[in-house]
């Protein structure tokens, strides 16, 4: 599911229930507006396409918005940890959780990709909040992008 305002993608969730935003009054249904969003994610999905280039329209507090724009900086089929998105930010790795609450809040996972967030040891650590089958649909985020482009350098390894 996904959602346009209009400013830009507002929303896009997989099938996490308990993450899919109520409606708020005043939405309509507008197919042609997210034509875009639908030919980008599709291309992603089969492997012709490597980021984005989408109007976003993303809420969050100054924090997130310095965690979610260090997202978008990092590169396809590669990985960090909460601890170096962090000191990319200027917080220090003290910062490290907080981050991971922010990649949680995420309103645009996959767009804004914090599934290539991982923990400091290379493990796979949280998505979604914990949503049911999160961690299953950041692993398989993360397998398909290495499988388009092997990961060199990456602290995930494929199990």
């Amino acid at each position: 599911m996904a959602a346009v305002g209009e400013r830009g993608l507002v929303s896009v969730n997989y099938t996490f229930e308990d993450r899919i935003p109520k409606p708020v009054p005043g939405w309509v249904r507008n197919d042609a507006a997210l034509d875009e969003v639908r030919r980008q994610i599709g291309e992603w999905f089969a492997g012709t396409r490597t980021g984005f280039d989408l109007a976003l329209d993303f809420g969050g507090n100054p924090f997130q918005h310095a965690v979610w724009n260090s997202l978008l900086e990092i590169p396809y089929g590669e990985t960090r940890t909460y601890g170096e998105i962090a000191v990319s930010i200027g917080e220090g790795i003290a910062a490290s959780r907080a981050v991971g609450t922010a990649c949680g809040d995420n309103p645009l996972p996959l767009v804004i990709p914090c599934h290539r967030v991982v923990g400091a040891r290379g493990s796979l650590t949280g998505f979604s909040h914990g949503a049911k089958g999160g961690i299953g649909m950041k692993r398989q985020l993360l397998e398909h992008e290495f499988r388009i482009r092997p990961p060199a350098g990456t602290l995930f390894a494929l199990m």
